[in-house]
């Protein structure tokens, strides 16, 4: 899209949709939502469209992704053990599960900078 608005170009081609699109703080890249198998699950993408890509594997339904400030880690709720909860992926690494024993409801969390959970 140019700065007019016009111009639209469609990035994720699948026909089970992308949903919940976040972009990346420096824009080379976009996460979102795909429910591609019957499972809504996170996907990554290049700003271009190109090289899309789950970047974990997991059960559940995982929505609502946030990039963090410094593009490094991804956060997101899931209800992969029976509760909605936030995770954090660190790309390239393991998913930690950060809230312990509220259960929530999807888009109730909000990322604020710091460096302590």
């Amino acid at each position: 899209m140019n700065q007019s608005g016009t111009e639209l170009q469609q990035l994720a081609h699948t026909v089970s949709g992308a949903y919940q699109p976040s972009l990346s703080p420096d824009g080379l890249q976009i996460v979102y939502v795909s429910n591609r198998n019957n499972d809504y699950e996170l996907f990554i993408m290049d700003s271009d469209g190109q090289n899309q890509r789950p970047p974990t594997n997991s059960v559940g339904v995982n929505l609502e992704p946030k990039f963090s400030p410094d593009g490094q880690k991804i956060y997101f709720t899931s209800d992969r053990d029976g509760y909605i909860r936030v995770f954090c992926l660190n790309l390239g690494q393991l998913v930690d599960r950060l809230t312990v024993k509220r259960r929530l409801n999807h888009s109730e969390y909000r990322l604020k900078r710091s460096s302590s959970r």
